[in-house]
C-alpha cells in the first residue's frame, strides 16, 4: 500500500464557497447604477441621449439577465407565447432583479400593446443628476433590459419607459410594450 502525502495550507476566506444569498446588496446596486448614469451624462449632450445610451446598455444585457434567471430557476424551455413570457418578465425575472414583483397590464385601446407596472422602482431613487440637468427617464435601462428579453426570445418589441405621477404624488414607473408582429398576440 502506497500512502499519499496530503499537503496541509493554510485556508482562507477565499477557499470557502460564497453565501447562498441570491441578492445583491442595494448600495452596490445604486453605486454601479449611479457610475453608469455618470458615464452616459459625460458622454451624451442632451437628456433625450442618456435615455437612448441607457436603453442601448439594457437592450444588451437582456438577453442575458434572461439566461441567468431562467438557469438559477432551472427553467430550461423559453415561453412561446407574448403572455407567458411577459408574465414570468413581470413575476420572476422583476423578483430576481428587483425583489418585488411589477403588475402586468394589457392595454385597452391596441391589441398589440401590454404594460409593466411598478410602483416600487428602486433604480433611480438615489441617482444624483445636478440641477441645471434635463432629468432624464432613468427607468430607459429597464425597458432596454425587458426589450432585449423579449428579442432573445424571438418576441420582436418595442418597449419605452415612461414616469406616471399619481393623484397621492407618488409616480410609478410603466413600460410600454408595443409588439412588432400581430401573429404573436394571436399565439397568445
Amino acid at each position: 500500500m502506497v500512502k499519499s502525502e496530503v499537503l496541509c495550507e493554510e485556508s482562507t476566506f477565499l477557499d470557502y464557497p460564497l453565501s447562498n444569498r441570491s441578492e445583491v446588496s442595494l448600495s452596490s446596486l445604486i453605486f454601479v447604477f449611479n457610475e453608469l448614469v455618470q458615464y452616459c451624462l459625460t458622454t451624451c449632450t442632451s437628456g433625450v441621449q442618456v435615455e437612448q445610451r441607457l436603453h442601448d446598455i439594457g437592450l444588451s444585457l437582456g438577453p442575458k439577465v434572461l439566461e441567468l434567471v431562467s438557469i438559477k430557476e432551472r427553467i430550461y424551455k423559453h415561453e412561446t407565447k407574448v403572455v407567458s413570457m411577459l408574465t414570468f418578465i413581470a413575476t420572476t425575472v422583476w423578483k430576481y432583479l428587483f425583489n418585488h414583483h411589477a403588475e402586468l397590464l394589457k392595454s385597452q385601446d391596441h391589441q398589440d400593446e401590454y404594460m409593466i407596472s411598478d410602483k416600487r422602482m428602486i433604480i433611480s431613487l438615489y441617482v444624483s443628476m445636478g440641477k441645471d440637468r434635463h432629468q432624464p427617464v432613468l427607468a430607459a435601462y429597464v425597458a432596454g433590459m425587458v426589450e432585449g428579453m423579449l428579442c432573445g426570445v424571438y418576441m420582436g418589441a418595442q418597449v419605452s419607459a415612461h414616469v406616471v405621477a399619481q393623484e397621492d404624488g407618488c409616480y410609478v414607473m410603466t413600460l410600454l410594450i408595443s409588439l412588432k408582429d400581430e401573429k404573436e398576440t394571436n399565439a397568445s
